[in-house]
Formats: structure tokens, sequence, C-alpha cells
């Protein structure tokens, strides 16, 4: 055994442990404290749909972009489609095994791209950061559709890497369609994606003068790659005659908001610098001045090393790295630009890893260094372990959330920077569906539901999931069913209470029970009810959704075109 181990090269033991430690941060309690919100609901119910009827009833486009009725590529419900069929399952945790793999297959291909510049201890040292962040490890635990972009947006510049240096044609064409299957899928993550990658890729071949090695056979085989994975984009637009082309150039018009081009690019600057430190350390000061100067600090340095490693550098290979990231970086932030006041931490998804990269140039540059060497190194790897302390304590800081329901507690009351802040989980659903299912035993009647909606939907789709036969609506304000059987689903401090006013004075409350973080409410309809008058005075001013503020300046919603459709 001993022997064995021995013939092993140092960095790839490293790199096994990293993967194996990363594996279990994203997998431990993955199925019982699993995020499944109002939108994973939504995602689960179409596609459970398409496993019960056939693939006939699968989309040509996807989930919409937020705010719009633009709708990206259909990609990320047919990896959920293919992870039911191959599990036999419609639990909510199969429709986030995607995310989860591809979160993983992203640590060690990391690694493989890093060794394009970097010396073995710094990819390996960079490639920890990076499986051990709390961030990350947060987004490879449920199902989402820009989840994923790392590895694809990784994939295909990795590709594109290995393309440069590869003579062999057999093995070019295998680059080439990689790149594009990078590209494409994902694109149709995220739409900021769908147009930065092609242009990183078109602006390195330019400047790097790689795209005179391509024959017109390679263009044409990456065109026809392209065109046979974004065909159900392309056949659902012929079908609805442009509708999605429409829609998208109408957000690209309106979705911008109304500042000057100075406001957006300084807003720009301050995200991006405080994002990177936020993501890279889980830190951001009370003030947010020396988080964001840190983030500064950060992004001038990353880019005057590779402005003056472009100089100095004369390997072909480690230079086209360098221009890669180069541009990299630049489309990242100039791209966003529009969308500088919109800005939300998937956004910078397709530029996750340039922080990363950063702090390995401040590595490289350090260990290069022959005198003190030992000491050097040490440090080095104690600014690392400290980084990574600093992840892992957040992380086992919010399974315990998760667990328990208590509160988010790290050293200096870091900010948890947690997507979910209620931390329901799959299992607190469960709970809630559960006790709905025995309550319906007892009187088969029609049951109606209020909620919002990432409480409500997700405890129906697990309903559903247990009793088919359970008829139910949803409660409106006109519903006058004296014969069914009404429920409200809160968190767990909610009664009756947790209803609007104008609903209150609809009910009695029966029942209040309260789980852990949840709380299902039963209700009894007043047989006089309250009259349309008394809504109004009751009733808050709603405040408009960005979709509905869209819609009052034109945007018209599309129908979605299913697979069935086109043979009809």
């Amino acid at each position: 055994m001993r022997k064995y181990f021995k013939n092993i090269p140092w960095e790839y033991f490293l790199l096994g442990l990293i993967i194996v430690v990363a594996i279990f941060l994203r997998v431990y309690h993955f199925s019982d404290w699993l995020h499944f919100g109002m939108d994973q609901a939504r995602d689960a119910t179409l596609v459970s749909e398409a496993v019960q009827k056939g693939a006939g009833q699968l989309p040509l486009l996807g989930p919409r972009a937020g705010g719009t009725f633009v709708r990206l590529g259909p990609v990320f419900y047919y990896f959920q489609y293919l992870s039911v069929k191959i599990s036999g399952s419609t639990s909510p945790a199969v429709f986030a095994y995607p995310d989860l793999i591809f979160s993983i297959l992203t640590v060690p291909l990391l690694f493989l791209f890093l060794r394009f510049y970097f010396r073995k201890l710094t990819s390996v040292l960079v490639t920890a950061l990076y499986a051990f962040n709390f961030v990350i490890i947060q987004f490879s635990r449920f199902a989402w559709n820009p989840n994923s972009i790392p590895f694809w947006t990784l994939l295909a510049f990795y590709s594109l890497l290995r393309l440069t240096e590869e003579k062999e044609q057999k093995k070019r064409c295998l680059w080439i369609f990689l790149a594009a299957i990078g590209w494409v899928v994902a694109g149709q993550l995220h739409f900021v994606v769908l147009a930065a990658i092609p242009a990183v890729i078109f602006l390195f071949l330019l400047w790097t003068g790689n795209w005179r090695k391509f024959s017109w056979k390679e263009g044409l085989l990456a065109i026809l790659i392209i065109l046979i994975l974004f065909s159900p984009v392309i056949l659902s637009d012929i079908k609805m005659k442009g509708d999605n082309v429409k829609q998208f150039l109408w957000a690209f018009q309106y979705k911008p908001q109304d500042h000057s081009l100075f406001q957006n690019i300084k807003t720009d600057i301050l995200m991006h610098a405080n994002y990177y430190t936020l993501i890279l350390t889980t830190y951001i000061s009370p003030t947010g001045k020396a988080s964001l100067a840190a983030g500064i600090i950060l992004a001038l340095w990353g880019l005057g090393y590779l402005s003056y490693a472009l100089q100095k550098e004369k390997n072909e290979k480690r230079k086209n790295f360098i221009k890669l990231i180069y541009i990299w970086a630049a489309v990242s932030f100039l791209i966003l630009i529009p969308f500088a006041f919109q800005i939300k931490p998937r956004f910078l998804f397709f530029e996750i890893f340039i922080p990363f990269i950063f702090v390995g140039m401040g590595m490289e540059w350090l260990l290069k260094e022959e005198k003190h060497k030992k000491l050097i190194l040490f440090a080095t790897a104690t600014l690392v372990l400290a980084v990574i302390a600093l992840n892992v304590e957040a992380t086992l800081a919010w399974f315990n959330k998760l667990g328990n329901g208590g509160k988010f507690s790290v050293w200096g009351n870091r900010p948890s920077f947690i997507q979910y802040p209620r931390a329901i989980t799959v299992s607190d659903f469960e709970q809630a569906a559960e006790a709905v299912n025995n309550k319906w035993r007892e009187n088969q009647a029609k049951l109606y539901f209020y909620g919002n909606l990432e409480l409500r939907n997700p405890v129906l789709y697990i309903l559903e999931r247990k009793n088919p036969e359970v008829d139910y609506a949803y409660i409106g304000y006109r519903t006058r069913d004296f014969s069914g059987r009404y429920f409200s689903i809160s968190t767990a401090g909610g009664g009756l209470e947790s209803l609007p006013k104008h609903y209150q004075a609809k009910f009695y409350l029966i029942e209040n029970k309260t789980f852990e973080k949840l709380a299902i409410q039963e209700l009894e309809l007043k047989e006089i009810q309250p009259k349309e008058s008394e809504k109004e005075s009751l009733k808050k001013p709603r405040i408009e959704s960005e979709t509905e503020k869209n819609a009052k300046k034109g945007l018209k919603k599309g129908e979605r075109v299913l697979w069935e459709d086109l043979f009809e």
C-alpha cells in the first residue's frame, strides 16, 4: 500500500484529497437540506409531466430571464429530464443532481486549466480555494439554471486553449466539439453568458492569430454543432414567428436602468470589487470600505500582473493563457456595465474564477523568489489555509442553520451571503405536505391553499407526489366553496395574521399547526363574506413586479412550444 501511494505524484494525491472533501461538503445531507423553492417546484412540475406523458411534453425553450418574458434555451430542463429518467424518481433532490455533478467536475477541470500557466503547487492551492469556497458550495446544493455556468464556461475556455496547441486533426475536432458544447450549454443558462463566451473566443482568436489555424471544414463543424445544439431555440422561433428574438431585443432595450454611463461604470467597479472580496473570503467590512479597497487592489494587481507577464513571457502556451484571462476579465467587466445596478451573484458565475486566478498570480509571483523560499512557502500556505478556514467555518455555520434553524454565527459576525435566509429545506416542506395529506385522508374534500409562492408551491409539489388523488386549487378572494377545506402556509411564526387583512376577513382560524420552520393554518369560510368594498378598504397597495412594470411598456407574454407541437 505504501509503495502504491509512493508512486502517486504529490499534486495528484493532494488534488484527490481536495476532491474527496469537496464532494463531502456538497453531498452532506444533500437531500434533506436541499433548497426547494418556488422556481425549483415549478421546474420539477414541468419536467415530471414530461416524464409521465413522454418526451414530447418537453419545451423548446427554458426558464424566463428575470423581469421579462424572454426565455433561455431548454438544456437545463433536459438535464433534469435525464436525471429523472436515469434515477427513476421525481424526488426533489433528483432535479438537483446535474448541478451537483457539474459542480464536482469543475474542481479537477479547474486544476487542469490552471496548469496551462501555473506551477503545480499554485494550481493545487488555487483549486483548494475554489473547492472549499462557501459561495460555490451553496450554489452546488440545489437546482437552478445559473448554477452550472462555471463548469460549462471553464470547459469552453479549457477546450479553446487545448485547441490552440493541438495539431492532430481528430483531436482538434474533439476540442472544437467541447468548446462549442461549453458555450451552447452555458449560453442556455444565462443570457449574459450567451453573449460573453463568443466575445471572449472571438477576441482571443483575433489577438493570438489562432483564427488562421482553422480550416474551412473546422469552421463548418463548429457552426454545425452550434446549430444542432441550439436547434430547439431556433425551431421554437420559427414556429412562433420570431417571438423569443423579439422578446430578447425588447429586454436588451428596456432592461438597463436609467443611469448615466459614468454611474454604471462606477457601480460596476464597486460591485466587482466588493464581490471579489466577499466571494473569496466571506468577509465584507462594516463600512464596506476595507473590503472594497481589497477588491480593487486585487483587480489592479491581477491586471497589472497580466500586463507585465504578457511582455516578459516567451512560452506560447503560457502567453495564450495570459491573453485569455486578460480578455475574460475585460469582457466580464464591460458586458455588465449596462446592468451594473442590477448585478446579483449569479451574474458573476461566468467570471467566478477570475478573482481566484488573480490570487494565484500573487502566489506565483511570491513562489518565484528563491531567497527565503521556505519562509515564503510557509506564509503562502498559511494565508491560503486561513482563507479556506473562513469559508469552511461559514459552510459549517450554514449547515447548522439548515439543520437546526439556528442563527448563522461566525467569527467577526461576517455577513452570511446566504441565498435562502429562511433556511427552509425540502425536509421542512415534506413535514408540511405530510400534515396536509393526513388532513385530506380524514375528509377527502377539495383543498384550497394560500401562501407565499416560495412556501406554497414546494408543499404542493411534494403533496402531489405523495398523493396524486388530492384535488386542490388556490384561494381567491371570490372563492366560496363551503364544502372545501382551506389551508394557509406560512413560516413557523405565522398564524391567521400571516394572511393579508382582506383575506383574514373571510376566514375563522380552526388550527395553527406549527413545525420547526413552517406552519399550516387550517381555515374555515365565514358564512357572511366581506363585500368587494370592504376588500378595497382592507387591501394594502401591492408593489408591482418588474415583469408587470415592463408589461406596461409594451412587453407581451409569448406561448412556449413543446416538441409535440412541431408534429401536429
